[in-house]
């Protein structure tokens, strides 16, 4: 193997020289190695900061355990001072290449030597996802998913005797079974005593009872790794709770009910007993004894139930209409968001409009061509104080005024006008106002 030196003893070296420089495509790749092996530490880095999840999907866990035991046992490679960690590391050195000579795609003579392990642990200086990537890349591991990078991490940590569930999608390494039945071993449920059962007397716990040693109190953490005191909190320099922003077009109630309008014939009758505020929507039918009133704001809707607490007398009668308000609350959706902000109304001009034309081709024209035709509130012919001269279509809501001007966009009959938007009238006045 690549991994391997001449008189079967090796000297460390990084990553990068892995790679011959024989030309210079070899040195493109090299500086395409160097990207990835950085790339493979900042992953690293990250993997060994995510919380741990405890489900049978999620195996970071088992690299995260691993990446550790690979980062502690490179660093403690002094057999006198560490002899239990060098015993560990030949251990999990051992475990790592039994697995790996038990995939398929080593069977035969491709198998791997123990010593070449250890000697690829010593180039990637105990990176897990570094030495996986050079497995990879000799072709001793899988790199079309994670099954067999899962797999190596398990039997890593199964060697040290750490209770670790099977990962997902990998069945390299099987659970401990009973040796009667073939039954998985479950563990008993940890019930903790209570503090005065734990010690009673203050009797020094004995070493049989003593707590056991895992890797993790062999072996000082790494210390190119953030200890999880070092991250900071965002509750570490906050003096007080912040205060809640101010929500913007905030559901309210923008309806309102009229009722005994049955001696109202036409549209424009009715929103001439409307003010306050912009209308979204009129609903009404002739004849009927109530119609609805759906303004485009809240604010609009108060100021003009506001006024109307005591009823509407109809111009010209006795006869006195009441207004009652919906109690149910109305939200602003995204459309009509924008018809607010752009000053989007019931109401379309045509600026510089010709003269000729006549009001029962105006009127088709407002009501559209198709079966359901569009609630023509007036049609205005009039000229602006600079005299330029206008027509003005007004509807029974916003979204039949927005496809009016769509169509009349599109028609070259008023391509030379110019189309804008006009007050709602029952936005200018408040009180009742003239027809028209």
């Amino acid at each position: 193997m690549g991994t391997e030196s001449s008189g079967g003893s090796f000297q460390k070296r990084s990553i990068e020289n892995y790679f011959p420089k024989t030309s210079k495509e070899d040195a493109k790749n090299l500086v395409r190695e160097e990207l990835e092996i950085s790339y493979l530490q900042k992953a690293l880095e990250y993997l060994m900061l995510l919380p741990s999840l405890k489900r049978e999907s999620y195996s970071t866990d088992y690299m995260k355990s691993a990446a550790e035991k690979f980062a502690h046992a490179t660093k403690f490679s002094d057999k006198a001072k560490y002899p239990t960690s060098a015993k560990l590391k030949a251990k999990f050195v051992e475990a790592a290449t039994n697995y790996l000579n038990s995939l398929t795609r080593n069977a035969g003579h491709d198998q791997i030597a123990t010593d070449s392990i250890v000697k690829l642990i010593s180039q990637t200086e105990g990176n897990y996802l570094c030495f996986c990537a050079t497995l990879m890349t000799m072709g001793k591991l899988g790199a079309a998913d994670l099954d067999e990078v899962v797999g190596l991490a398990n039997a890593v940590s199964a060697v040290l005797q750490e209770n670790v569930e099977k990962p997902y999608r990998c069945s390299a390494v099987k659970k401990p079974t009973s040796v009667e039945n073939s039954v998985p071993i479950k563990r008993p449920f940890a019930f903790k005593k209570p503090a005065a059962f734990q010690n009673p007397g203050g009797v020094e716990k004995s070493p049989a009872v003593s707590e056991h040693k895992t890797f993790k109190t062999l072996f000082k953490p790494s210390e190119h790794l953030p200890a999880p005191e070092s991250v900071n909190s965002p509750l570490d320099n906050l003096t007080a709770w912040p205060k809640a922003e101010q929500r913007d077009n905030i559901a309210g109630s923008r309806t309102v009910m009229l009722q005994n309008v049955s001696s109202i014939l036409t549209l424009n009758e009715l929103q001439s007993l409307v003010w306050g505020g912009p209308v979204e929507t009129f609903r009404f039918q002739p004849g009927q004894s109530t119609a609805m009133v759906k303004f485009a704001t809240p604010e609009g809707c108060d100021n003009y139930y506001k006024a109307t607490e005591n009823g509407i007398q109809i111009p010209g009668g006795t006869t006195f209409v009441f207004v009652k308000r919906q109690p149910s609350l109305n939200s602003v959706n995204d459309l009509l968001k924008v018809v607010i902000s752009q000053k989007v109304t019931r109401c379309v001009r045509a600026l510089d409009a010709e003269e000729g034309w006549n009001e029962d081709v105006l009127l088709k024209l407002a009501r559209g061509p198709g079966e359901k035709k569009r609630d023509v509130d007036k049609i205005v012919r009039d000229k602006t104080p600079e005299g330029r001269l206008y027509i003005e279509f007004r509807f029974g809501n916003v979204y039949q005024a927005l496809n009016f001007k769509r169509a009349l966009q599109d028609d070259e009959e008023w391509e030379s006008c110019v189309l804008v938007y006009a007050s709602d009238p029952c936005e200018l006045y408040t009180s009742i106002h003239p027809l028209g």
